[in-house]
């Protein structure tokens, strides 16, 4: 099943490698960036089992090879392909597909998670299972979230969203890393990691864990 569903991005690596952007392009260890990027997007979690990685990769360098280059220009063999692709892996922050939007139109169809049950207010319901799809999308990494933003979500004030925000923390549901200012939103880990990742395997790629 999860061969299927990495297949179907295939040809959209393929195409960003071959026709990178111009900032992209001078990231080191670009194509293999990408690639990535893209395996990250489908929800891969970041320290996912380094076997299953391992085979992930190889099904991809196999579909992949002829135009995976080195800063060089130089065609990677499967080995140096292997030693960059687990160097970037654990480096990618943002992977591709990442999309406030598409978080807030995914939590409006999703089930309630069990953690978020305990409240009865609808908003502060979407709110935990937008925040859920955001970790879903950063893998095992931090997202961003502004009180302008949960606002927005809401259509309640900045003040209020903000406190909507801390009784998700107050909760344990959401772990605030990192404060935000006027000009950053905070950063924030949805905390039932170790459920969010396994679902993230089975559900999104049918993966055996």
């Amino acid at each position: 099943m999860w061969r299927k569903k990495i297949d179907r991005i295939i040809p959209k690596v393929r195409e960003e490698i071959e026709n990178p952007s111009p900032d992209v392009s001078r990231i080191d260890n670009h194509d293999i960036f990408v690639l990535c990027q893209y395996l990250r997007g489908l929800g891969i979690p970041k320290n996912i089992d380094e076997d299953q990685l391992e085979d992930i990769f190889y099904h991809c360098y196999e579909q992949l090879e002829d135009i995976l280059l080195d800063e060089d220009g130089d065609t990677l063999s499967e080995d140096e392909a292997w030693s960059q692709f687990i160097e970037v892996w654990p480096k990618i922050r943002i992977p591709k597909g990442f999309s406030f939007q598409k978080a807030v139109d995914k939590a409006k169809k999703m089930d309630t998670p069990l953690e978020i049950e305990i409240f009865s207010d609808e908003r502060l319901i979407l709110l935990g299972k937008v925040c859920y799809q955001l970790q879903l999308m950063v893998g095992d990494g931090l997202f961003w979230l502004s009180g302008y933003d949960a606002g927005k979500i809401l259509g309640i004030s900045q003040p209020r969203a903000r406190r909507f925000l801390k009784t998700l923390v107050d909760q344990e549901i959401l772990e605030l890393v990192k404060s935000g200012n006027r000009r950053k939103a905070s950063e924030y880990r949805y905390l039932p990691a170790l459920e969010y990742e396994a679902r993230t395997l089975d559900d999104t790629l049918g993966l055996d864990l």
